[in-house]
């Protein structure tokens, strides 16, 4: 299972310097993508790259990549919607994995519904999407499917049918956990992804830009390898508190005894 995204990172680009397009465009100039994974299990990072954007192409090659270099056998991807990085996982490993669709990005999406809600309506709507977030939230399938049925009778605004729409478009997809549940642990947020770009944030932040594509590739590459090596001490919970005196390779089944990270 791998929690998947992309992160924003600036890059110097030369031929933004005697841009004469908008502000907008010359930013997008200097923008590329890190395209990452979190192993849920492990949380080691199987494949990572630099690219130029979240596109259909660069993520069918992030996927071919971690199937056919790397051989991570992937059974279910949590991500927050995106299309393609949906449809580049089923093109290479088939519409028979698993796609569970982060609740969060989901509810988040549903709030900016809300608020074009009438004044007089939007208190409702509002509990209407805190109701969904919390059907959503059950440990049972058949309690979150009965809760949700129940919602369906409180569409009375055009905001609120909306609402309702959406989820069931999406239902299967937020519900992908209730089907593996008796093989595997799936999340439902993409927190695993989310908290390690937050680390990188916090290494970035006094930066203004990488010099060169080349340079964001190798120092995003340490820094991978870093916390791949790094052993974990802070681990909480009856399952998580054994991860605690092994590193990310470790508990994926790599002997990193005597392995140096900045020599590799």
């Amino acid at each position: 299972m791998l929690s998947v995204d992309g992160k924003i990172i600036r890059v110097f680009n030369p031929l933004a310097n005697e841009f004469e397009g908008s502000g907008h465009e010359k930013a997008y100039l200097l923008k590329k993508t890190w395209l990452c994974g979190v192993d849920v299990i492990t949380k080691d990072l199987p494949h990572y790259q630099v690219v130029d954007g979240e596109t259909k192409i660069d993520f069918y090659e992030y996927f071919k990549i971690l199937k056919d270099d790397i051989g991570y056998d992937l059974r279910v991807l949590v991500c927050d919607g995106n299309p393609e990085a949906m449809e580049g996982a089923q093109r290479v490993y088939g519409a028979s994995i698993g796609i569970q669709l982060c609740i969060r990005h989901f509810i988040e999406t549903l709030k900016t519904i809300a608020r074009e809600e009438k004044q007089e309506e939007r208190k409702v709507t509002e509990n209407l999407t805190g109701y969904i977030w919390l059907a959503l939230s059950m440990k049972k399938e058949e309690d979150c499917l009965a809760q949700l049925r129940v919602l369906e009778t409180l569409q009375r605004t055009r905001c609120q049918r909306l609402i309702m729409q959406s989820l069931n478009q999406h239902l299967f997809l937020l519900t992908t956990h209730f089907r593996f549940h008796d093989r595997y642990f799936v999340p439902r947020y993409n927190n695993d992804i989310e908290n390690l770009f937050k680390q990188l944030s916090l290494r970035l932040k006094s930066w203004n830009m990488f010099r060169s594509k080349q340079n964001a590739e190798h120092y995003l590459k340490t820094w991978a390898l870093a916390r791949r090596f790094t052993k974990f001490t802070d681990c909480r919970g009856d399952m998580n508190r054994l991860k605690n005196g092994k590193a990310p390779l470790e508990l994926a089944g790599v002997d990193i005894r005597g392995i140096d990270y900045l020599n590799l």
